[in-house]
């Protein structure tokens, strides 16, 4: 590197900051009312939000097209747009430590990657030395090098006097935040690193870090399943407040009819009749059975593949015979122990545990395909081994084999919910109740 050039550029730089500081202190110092007369060119840029603050509406874009693209704050009166950053926080492409062996740099007295560096006489190339070794935070999965058996931060974000700091973790989570919940392709096995994953700066500083992940797009069927749901009843809603809503409410009911259509037509394309048993994937293009497929893809879309059919089933849009054939592929596929649905994993030689929460919409299906015995068989063996006994404490996921679970509030509200259809069933879209549709033979001969 030139160090001339190095120097020119770092003067160059310094006096920018400098007149650009002289214009942020004059601008700060600009009456409130005067604001900016300037507008930002918003043309291409996505609507985010709007909202008002002290009597002032602003509206909220973003540049989308690109990884760095700016926020733009608009106003009647004043822009502000927040620069973002993206740094990769990946390795690059090419051999780790220059194509050293690990060990060699561990068992050799010289430090033989700053020797490598600096061999050619000159400043050493920052790029070169960037490319050295992994990014910190680039492998941070459980189980990994450094991770010591817990979640490694990779930056902090505080109030102003950092009264009350969080840690950001390496797939953009907080401790309240999950965002693995939404994209199951966040999580990685044991020694793997997350997919490429960018962190930054909004706006040049803290408390505004962000973490940009490559993913490639997975829509779930149970997804559509629920937004058609959503948008169908929330039209009913729409027309019972007001008339003036009613074409919100037609076109909310015929997105939703178009969803549910384009949902129930991917299905019938990817089941997969030609295995045995026959498999009805919970996305389009899978090709492996859930436990295959989380024994061998690293991540696998079709991890925690139990809430994607309870939830499926639960929105109550498919027609029987696919709800049968999803029901069907939990039950002949591995995904259910005693007649509730499993806490999925990949095939092993151990008893499989009972999804404690969640797996009501299973249960809920069962009842609405008159497939009562089954119904019942879920509900006895939920309350007997997914609850303690005496108490009736429920465990989110619970094991066959004595041992305890963490307390779980869905898990718990699971018999009520059961009970209740039991005496009572709601249609899904019709005005119609049915009552007592699984009530124990026992019972009915008894009253």
């Amino acid at each position: 590197m030139d160090r001339r050039r190095f120097l020119q550029h770092l003067a160059a730089t310094t006096a920018s900051v400098n007149a650009l500081s002289v214009l942020v202190d004059a601008d700060e110092k600009r009456p409130p009312e005067m604001g900016r007369s300037e507008r930002t060119n918003i043309e291409g840029h996505t609507s985010v939000c709007a909202f008002t603050r002290d009597g002032v509406r602003w509206e909220v874009y973003e540049d989308l097209r690109i990884r760095d693209g700016v926020i733009t704050f608009v106003s009647s009166q004043i822009t502000r747009a927040l620069a973002k950053s993206a740094e990769a926080s990946f390795p690059d492409e090419g051999p780790r430590f220059l194509g050293l062996k690990p060990e060699d740099l561990g068992m050799a007295g010289r430090d033989l990657l700053a020797e490598m560096l600096l061999a050619d006489g000159d400043d050493p190339d920052p790029d070169r030395v960037r490319s050295a070794a992994p990014p910190q935070g680039s492998l941070l999965s459980p189980g990994s090098p450094g991770s010591a058996g817990r979640g490694r931060w990779t930056t902090f974000v505080g109030t102003k006097a950092a009264y009350d700091v969080t840690p950001v973790y390496p797939a953009g989570s907080t401790r309240t935040f999950l965002p693995a919940q939404y994209f199951p392709e966040l999580r990685v096995a044991p020694g793997q690193g997350q997919p490429k994953r960018y962190d930054g700066l909004l706006g040049g500083w803290m408390p505004a870090a962000r973490t940009l992940i490559e993913l490639s797009p997975t829509t779930y069927y149970a997804n559509s399943a629920f937004a058609s749901r959503g948008l169908r009843d929330i039209a009913g809603t729409w027309e019972a407040l007001t008339a003036r809503l009613r074409p919100l409410a037609r076109d909310w009911r015929a997105r939703s009819s178009q969803l549910r259509d384009t949902l129930v037509s991917s299905m019938r394309k990817s089941y997969r009749a030609d295995l045995n048993p026959p498999y009805m994937p919970p996305l389009p293009g899978a090709i492996l059975p859930f436990r295959e497929a989380m024994a061998t893809e690293r991540p696998s879309a079709q991890q925690w593949p139990h809430r994607l059919y309870a939830e499926l089933l639960q929105a109550d849009v498919l027609p029987a015979d696919l709800a049968t054939q999803a029901i069907e592929t939990l039950r002949t596929h591995g995904g259910t122990v005693l007649g509730v649905v499993a806490n999925i994993g990949p095939a092993r030689p151990a008893p499989r545990s009972i999804l404690g929460f969640i797996s009501y919409g299973y249960a809920q299906m069962l009842l609405r395909l008159d497939r009562i015995e089954e119904f019942l068989l879920f509900l006895y063996s939920h309350r007997y081994h997914a609850h303690t006994r005496g108490s009736l404490t429920a465990g989110e996921v619970c094991g066959i084999t004595g041992g305890t679970a963490l307390f779980c509030i869905p898990a718990q509200h699971t018999i009520p919910l059961l009970v209740r259809w039991m005496l009572v069933l709601e249609d899904s879209d019709d005005d119609r109740l049915y009552f007592g549709k699984a009530v124990p033979r026992e019972a009915r001969h008894a009253a």
